[in-house]
């Protein structure tokens, strides 16, 4: 996230991502946002191969250098094209650093209440 605030949520959770932060959705997970100011965001859809040996947990981080940078490369592959290879290697390296960066606490788990669907 590079600029603004965003309250998001899944069926079991909830966040807000503001400038410098960065979430990670496992694949096929349904979610939502909601943008309380103009936003400037990144996002990238991987499925499920292309994740595999990711978590399947979401994950909410303070973006590092690393991040933003691979997270750029790959959203700008349509102006310029990557190899399969070189793809592949972003995407390991951005898993690793995100795996390997501190959780921040701005994740709640979504609270079970008599008139949910949960």
């Amino acid at each position: 996230m590079k600029k603004g605030m965003l309250y998001g949520h899944t069926q079991d959770q909830r966040w807000l991502l503001k400038p410098g932060m960065a979430v990670w959705i496992p694949p096929q997970t349904l979610h939502a946002g909601v943008a309380y100011s103009q936003v400037d965001l990144t996002v990238l859809y991987l499925g499920r191969e292309q994740s595999k040996d990711f978590s399947t947990t979401l994950k909410l981080i303070e973006a590092s250098a690393l991040v933003i940078a691979l997270c750029d490369r790959l959203a700008e592959e349509g102006a310029r094209p990557l190899t399969e290879v070189q793809r592949s290697c972003i995407l390991q390296l951005l898993l690793q650093d995100i795996t390997e960066l501190r959780p921040v606490t701005w994740c709640c788990p979504c609270p079970v209440t008599a008139g949910s669907n949960a």
